[in-house]
């Protein structure tokens, strides 16, 4: 077969990049491929300026049962050209750790450090996938930050009989493509480096890329169409549809639960309940398994299954009760699927769904410690595929409003005249901000004393007594905390420097980024509310205050509100910040208005000895 390579000469090398780390001099894959089979071609050509760019000399490769690893060279070479040092396939490590404790998956890994620089790293890799294609290798030279990319090119050819589509994501004018009868030739030239900025899209969202797919395909035995999500389901739907038997036992363990429930939703707590009292979670992706779930049958007996395997097991459960469910696919990280442009490696997580008379109740069953019906911020706005035998549809799961995500504090603070206080503080967290929180509240009793304390960011404290449960059946967890501060305020002769809302004296502060190229990406919206009364020792009385201040824009809200009622001060503040995406440019006014936020929180009262 013969291979199409860019080919660049060593003694050019010297003269490109100087001011970046690493540069990518050349990225380019080769696909052959047949309705059941696959092979690539890869190479790369690395320039290492410094001991900075040093991790681009390391390399790595995901193999399975059907993918495999049929050759490998490394080459390092010196400015002048000559050779270094050789790697070849027999130096490689491999490592058989994977995200589940049961699956297929292998690495291959090339551990190198330069030990003088520049240096240029060749690798050249031949990999084979026979009888498992579903999809094939995609396009995206640019895989780490701060490491551009001089060209990088993509041919796949393809018989004609079984077209290859395409999609491309962020390319602009940066992609050339040329597509023919029998093969689709994709390259880029001088794409830029991407850099960590604060407030931005996680990488594999920002890059460039090219994904690709076959109409038709085999794999394992099944044979399926993708070139519509309605076909992609179907063949989906062939992998679950016999897989839902209940052993007698637990048929009638659904029954006792359920058959004397007045509605569906009492039906589908105790089943959820069931699920989480009963199965544990465990990644399982051998062979077809890494997209067929495991027998419902076979959860039942081993108690333990991954995400397909629970999600079908409470699909099971919940139609042996009589109530209609749904098996579904959706992704954890994108939040759409390519609407045009089916294909399996969008989606990488299945959680079950029940048809209500106003809305779907969603199930994530790998955690049924979720409050029953919770979305959480790994799935909540993405879209989904429900599997049916009518085929696959597309759905967005709902999005709690930035308000809905509430934690509403209340503070006590009995302050001394040595600066000491006794702080209480009951405290309410709701939807995301209780999904933040419930790790604390499952720790034990020190990490939650060490976590909270952090948090509240009282001084020389410790808390005398700690209380947090979750409301029953709700996104909601309740704090109430008693605590001691010997150093709450700063004494200075006669005057008492006061701290006035204790939750946010480590608000941070955002610095300025003259040369933003991303989009300003809030993920999360939430909304604080605080409300801190102060009561201050006798004999004291209050020599200056805060103004009241707001603040409304596009990114966040603020009011504060700071009176005196006695020897009591009162301190009201009220932020909402919104979630959304905005231009490059609106960076540094989110800059400008965070910081304002933030030297407001560490306003402090003023209170002098009578």
């Amino acid at each position: 077969m013969k291979r199409i390579f860019l080919t660049i000469s060593i003694c050019l090398l010297a003269s490109m990049a100087q001011a970046q780390h690493a540069v990518v001099i050349e990225d380019s894959t080769y696909v052959q491929t047949t309705l059941n089979s696959a092979t690539w071609y890869g190479k790369k050509v690395v320039l290492i300026n410094d001991a900075k760019g040093k991790q681009q000399a390391s390399w790595s490769i995901s193999v399975d049962k059907n993918r495999k690893l049929k050759s490998f060279v490394a080459t390092v070479c010196d400015a002048s050209g000559k050779t270094l040092k050789k790697f070849k396939k027999g130096d490689l490590q491999m490592s058989e750790l994977s995200e589940g404790l049961s699956d297929d998956n292998r690495s291959f890994f090339l551990d190198y450090q330069p030990a003088t620089f520049p240096v240029t790293v060749t690798f050249e890799w031949t990999m084979e996938n026979d009888g498992a294609v579903i999809a094939y290798p995609m396009f995206c030279p640019v895989d780490a930050y701060d490491v551009p990319v001089r060209h990088a090119v993509y041919l796949i050819h393809f018989d004609t009989s079984n077209p290859c589509r395409y999609y491309a994501v962020n390319c602009d004018s940066l992609l050339t493509l040329t597509q023919k009868s029998d093969y689709i030739k994709a390259e880029f030239h001088s794409l830029p480096a991407v850099s960590r900025e604060p407030y931005s899209l996680p990488p594999y969202q920002r890059v460039p890329k090219v994904c690709f797919a076959p109409d038709r395909f085999e794999y394992l035995g099944t044979s399926g169409r993708m070139d519509t999500w309605e076909d992609f389901g179907k063949w989906q739907y062939g992998l679950i549809k016999d897989r839902m038997d209940l052993p007698a036992q637990v048929k009638a363990k659904v029954h006792e639960l359920t058959d004397a429930c007045a509605t569906p939703r009492e039906k589908i707590a105790r089943l959820y309940r069931y699920l989480y009292d009963n199965t544990r979670y465990v990644s399982i992706q051998l062979g077809i398994g890494g997209y067929q779930p495991s027998m419902a049958s076979e959860v039942a007996s081993r108690g333990f299954g991954d995400c397909k395997g629970l999600s079908n097991y409470m699909v099971a459960l919940l139609r042996e009760a009589g109530v209609p469910a749904f098996y579904a696919a959706i992704s954890t990280k994108y939040s759409d699927l390519y609407k045009n442009f089916p294909s399996m490696n969008q989606m990488n997580h299945v959680i079950a769904g029940v048809p209500m008379e106003k809305d779907t109740l969603w199930l994530e069953c790998t955690n049924a410690r979720y409050p029953l019906g919770y979305v959480h911020e790994d799935i909540a706005g993405h879209q989904a595929l429900i599997i049916s035998s009518e085929g696959g549809k597309v759905v967005r799961l709902p999005r709690y409003r930035d308000t809905d995500n509430l934690q509403r504090s209340q503070f006590l603070v009995q302050l001394q005249a040595n600066g000491s206080a006794q702080v209480k503080l009951d405290m309410e967290d709701t939807n995301r901000q209780y999904e933040n929180l419930l790790p604390v509240m499952e720790a034990d009793d020190k990490r939650k004393r060490q976590t909270l304390l952090h948090a509240v960011s009282l001084p020389a404290a410790q808390i005398t007594s700690l209380k947090m449960n979750e409301e029953k059946g709700k996104p909601v967890i309740h704090t109430q905390l008693e605590a001691t501060s010997s150093r709450y305020a700063n004494v200075t002769g006669k005057r008492l420097f006061v701290t006035l809302n204790p939750l946010k004296t480590d608000f941070s502060t955002l610095s300025n980024a003259d040369k933003r190229t991303s989009d300003l990406t809030i993920d999360f919206g939430f909304q604080d509310m605080e409300d801190v009364t102060l009561v201050m020792p006798d004999g004291y009385q209050v020599e200056s205050l805060p103004a009241p201040w707001s603040l409304e824009t596009p990114y966040a809200s603020f009011a504060s509100d700071v009176s005196v009622v006695g020897q009591e001060i009162h301190v009201k503040h009220r932020l909402t910040v919104h979630s959304g995406t905005f231009p490059a440019k609106d960076y540094q006014e989110w800059v400008k208005v965070k910081n304002q936020i933030a030297q407001y929180y560490q306003k402090q009262a003023v209170i002098v000895k009578n």
